[in-house]
C-alpha cells in the first residue's frame, strides 16, 4: 500500500535528521498524536500537509516523490501493485474529501 510506504519514508526521514514526533509536531503546529498517527497509517496525510512535513524537516518534496515511486515500482515488479490495470491496487489512491470538521494542519473546526 503506498500509505504505508510514504509513512515509512517519513518516518525514516524524520529519524534520519534526529527529529523526535514531539519537536515535528512543534514545528507544525500540530499535536504529537496527528504526527503518530501519519506514520502508522491510521490518518490520511494531504498534498498540501506533506508539503509542510518536509519543510518542517527539510527534505526535498521531490526527492520523497521519487523514493515514493521507487517504491510503488519495487512493489508492481513483485505483483503488489498493478500499474494500468484495473481493480484494486491499479494506482495511486484518491483520499476521499474531508468533511469540514476535520481539524488537520492549516484546517479550521473541531475533531
Amino acid at each position: 500500500m503506498l500509505d504505508a510506504s510514504l509513512a515509512a519514508l517519513l518516518t525514516g526521514i524524520r529519524e534520519a535528521a534526529g527529529v523526535t514526533q514531539v519537536e515535528l509536531a512543534r514545528r507544525l503546529d500540530q499535536p504529537q498524536s496527528l504526527v503518530a498517527k501519519i506514520e502508522t497509517c491510521t490518518s490520511r496525510i494531504s498534498a498540501v500537509e506533506l508539503l509542510l512535513v518536509c519543510r518542517a524537516l527539510g527534505c526535498d518534496a521531490g526527492r520523497l516523490r521519487a523514493d515514493l515511486d521507487a517504491a510503488a515500482q519495487g512493489r508492481a515488479k513483485h505483483g503488489a501493485v498493478a500499474r494500468g490495470g484495473a481493480g484494486e491496487g491499479s494506482g495511486p489512491r484518491i483520499a476521499p474529501k474531508r468533511s469540514p470538521a476535520v481539524t488537520r494542519m492549516g484546517r479550521t473546526g473541531q475533531s
